[in-house]
């Protein structure tokens, strides 16, 4: 009798196993589905523009990078992941003509694209999922100095996420051509970054970046992106 009480609770306890790995690994491929999502609507936005084609999935990578590096808990990379992938969403919303006119904007057609991390926010906001991504989202383009936009926060009161993500969106905008300047080297990049540091940018953020971006064996190809100070 005993020995059949072992194994009924052996037996049940395998089945409760499985059944738990079944959940987890169910659980996985839902995020790993939520998070491919994701990335599609970030190529959608892209799709039809050479300069941005892959931009989302490389602020991404860099972005994670700098965030192990950083020691940031898995929660808080897979809001990070979510942020910089969907930093750019709200240009949906900025009129073709303007994302890509072939030479400096104007005052007026910048303050038009200075709009798009409100609409970004917007945009995901009915997604209950990404409601923590939010604020990074809204946040991306506010500068450690307070003169960022659109609201003009400042230090720590910047979500560290949105410090992350500005960085590696700087350093990409800056090593990418554009259809009005030609990019900037690898090195000349990391000079202007680690001139920015305090000012535009996290000081912490700038050093842990400069110090991932300095490994020849991860140097990113160039790819696409905006300008130096990204609008």
């Amino acid at each position: 009798m005993a020995g059949s009480a072992v194994s009924s609770l052996s037996s049940s306890g395998t089945t409760s196993a499985k059944l738990a790995i079944a959940n987890a690994s169910s659980y996985e491929g839902l995020e790993r589905t939520f998070v491919s999502t994701v990335e599609a609507l970030a190529n959608a936005l892209e799709a039809n523009d050479e300069y941005t084609s892959t931009h989302a999935r490389w602020i991404k990578d860099l972005s994670l990078r700098v965030g192990r590096e950083l020691g940031l808990d898995e929660r808080v990379l897979k809001r990070l992941e979510l942020g910089a992938l969907l930093h750019d969403i709200g240009k949906i919303g900025i009129p073709s003509d303007v994302l890509a006119k072939p030479g400096r904007l104007t005052a007026a057609e910048r303050k038009i694209v200075q709009t798009h991390p409100e609409l970004g926010e917007r945009i995901i906001a009915p997604i209950d999922r990404l409601q923590v991504v939010r604020p990074i989202v809204r946040h991306c383009h506010e500068r450690w100095d307070g003169h960022g936009y659109p609201d003009g926060v400042a230090g720590e009161d910047i979500p560290l996420e949105s410090r992350i993500i500005f960085v590696c969106d700087a350093y990409h905008a800056m090593t990418t051509d554009r259809p009005y300047r030609r990019r900037l080297s690898h090195r000349e990049a990391l000079r202007r970054l680690a001139e920015g540091s305090g000012t535009q940018f996290d000081p912490n953020v700038v050093e842990i970046a400069l110090r991932v971006l300095e490994k020849p064996a991860h140097e990113p190809e160039p790819s696409a992106g905006e300008v130096s100070d990204p609008a």
